[in-house]
Parts: structure tokens; sequence; C-alpha cells
């Protein structure tokens, strides 16, 4: 049997409850911390006037299940880009209140629970465009099911409406439920979908692609998911350790980079993932069957390593890192709108 691990504390590493296993959920430790940052974040910018809603899963989850939903990580609120020089200049306060402001640039500001612990809240910075609020996050990064993450009509914050979270009224966009659907997690935002932390092949997969062959996928992606994430911190000491956190997100690279995974599936891996696909209905099911191909590569790859196996992955931490170094060198792409 698994020990359970220690909670998690201002002067400890947070806890990444998404690599402990599958069907890990937040432990307490982290929702405590988490809370504590929401209700601080709240007082901090209504005390001050500035203008703020809850946004993306800690809206999803309180109109869901009025508390965050369990296997999120972090908190996001929304603010306007017009307000974040009065944000940043709160500095001073958010560190006697013992949390750290980090500056994310031109995209977010971070609220964060300590030096060590990186739970967090993000304060995502939307810039007005005529009658478009506009994020400067890139629209490449839509996880399954989303309609979008970079516009939408600024009449929906132009008057907030309450919404509860684990007991706490907090602002949100109005209408919500339309602004969920229309501008988030589009028709089905009321199901709940466990994210698929192991997403590696830059894959964007919007709402309007989910036919119901892609959607009977995500559950075994899920699952294949969590065991790779599962191996993968079993046999790197540095995410063992703590040193390189594995993702709380779907598109992170830095585990990757670090694990060495595989850039893509083999033929073998693709021509045994397509079994599981009901039927090749939209362009859903191909980039959710390539996942699926990859996914079972980097697993098999952990549980019957071959000789060439370290200089593989010596090879592929040397391309990510390539591309990584790209992609911080390209010029940002002009926000739509």
């Amino acid at each position: 049997m698994t020990a359970t691990p220690a909670p998690c504390s201002r002067a400890t590493p947070r806890c990444t409850f998404w690599a402990w296993g599958p069907g890990y959920l937040r432990p307490a430790c982290c929702t405590e911390h988490l809370l504590e940052l929401t209700d601080f974040a709240h007082r901090l910018l209504a005390g001050h006037g500035i203008v703020h809603w809850v946004d993306w899963g800690t809206l999803l989850g309180a109109v869901r299940e009025g508390d965050l939903i369990p296997w999120d990580s972090d908190v996001d609120f929304g603010i306007l880009e017009e307000d974040a020089e009065r944000v940043r200049a709160l500095a001073p306060e958010v560190a006697r209140a013992g949390f750290v402001l980090k500056d994310k640039g031109d995209v977010a500001i971070r609220i964060q629970y300590g030096e060590v612990n990186e739970s967090h809240l993000d304060l995502v910075l939307w810039a007005r465009r005529g009658e478009l609020l506009v994020s400067r996050e890139s629209d490449d990064d839509i996880w399954l099911g989303m309609s979008g993450r970079t516009a939408f009509p600024a009449r929906y914050v132009e008057r907030l409406e309450p919404v509860v979270l684990h007991g706490r009224s907090l602002p949100a966009p109005s209408p919500v439920h339309a602004f969920l659907r229309e501008h988030r997690y589009g028709e089905d935002y009321l199901t709940p979908t466990r994210p698929i932390i192991a997403l590696g092949l830059d894959e964007s997969i919007k709402d309007s692609e989910l036919t119901p062959a892609a959607s009977a996928l995500l559950p075994l992606l899920a699952e294949r998911s969590e065991r790779l994430v599962s191996l993968a911190r079993a046999r790197s000491r540095l995410m063992r350790w703590g040193v390189v956190p594995l993702p709380a997100t779907p598109w992170g690279m830095r585990w990757q980079l670090v694990a060495g995974l595989p850039l893509g599936p083999t033929p073998r891996h693709l021509e045994a993932a397509w079994r599981h696909a009901a039927a090749d209905d939209g362009p859903a099911v191909g980039k959710l069957v390539a996942v699926l191909a990859w996914i079972e590569r980097a697993i098999e790859e952990y549980e019957r390593p071959g000789l060439l196996t370290p200089l593989r992955r010596a090879g592929r931490r040397l391309a990510r890192l390539g591309l990584w170094v790209t992609r911080r060198l390209l010029p940002r792409r002009a926000p739509a709108g």
C-alpha cells in the first residue's frame, strides 16, 4: 500500500497529486491553500475597487458543483488589462499577507501561496478591443472540449452576477451559463470530464469537433494518461523529488523534456490504438487516436525499456529543448479581434 503523502505547507513544495496514481484527487491541504488564495485575492481586489471575476475551471466548478473541481490545481480570476499596474503596485500588501506576487508579463499576474509552495491564483489579463475582451494567451492552448480562450464580448463583465464557491459569493460573468456554454466549455459544460494530463502532440480539439466517437475515447485516454504520469514520476528522480514538477496542464513541456518522452507514435502503436475507436467520424477521432498511440508507446518504453532507450531519450530531450527555444524566439502572435 502506498503511503499517503504528508500535507504540503507554505514552506514545502505543493502536492503533485495529479501524479499520485489513477483517480487521485486534490488533497485537503491544497484545497485549503487555494481557498485561502481565493479569499485573499477577492478581498484585495474588491477593497481597491478593481473589477474582477472568477473564470475557467474555477467558474465551472462554482456553477456545476459549488466548489473547486476536484482535480483542479489552481484558481483563475479575470481582470482588465487597464488595471494591471494597479495590481502590480499591490505587491507589498500581498507580501505582508504571506503570499508572493509574480508577474507573468502581458498574460497574467500570479498570486502564489509562497516562495516554495507554487499553489497559485492567476489574474488573467483581458484587453479591450472594441466590443471584445482579448487575452494574449495562445489559442493553441486549448484542451478537450474548450470553445476558445482568446476573446469574448465585453458585455459579459459589464454587469457581474454572483456565484457561490465553497460557501463564498464571488463575481462572475453574466449571464454565466451562456458565458460557459458559448465562450468556455461548449454545450456539455455541465458534464464533468477529467483532463488528459499527458496530452502531448500539440493537438487542439475544440468543442465543435467532439463527436460521440471522439468523446467515447476520453475515459480510456484519461486512464492511460494517469498511468503514464505515474510511471514518469516513479522512474525520474528529478520528478520524484519535486525538482521538476509534472504538469498541471495538458500542454506543459518541462516534464516531457526531462523524461525524454517519445516525440510521436509509431505505426504499430497507431494501428493498435485505432482498434479502440468506434468510428472515424471526424478530425478529433484521428487526433485522439494519435495521442492514445503516443501514450501507449511511452508507457511501453517505461515498462519494457530497450537497450537503446536511454540514447533515444537523450535525443528527444535535445529536440524538445530546440522546440522550446524556437517558440521563445518567435514573435508573439497578435490576438484576434
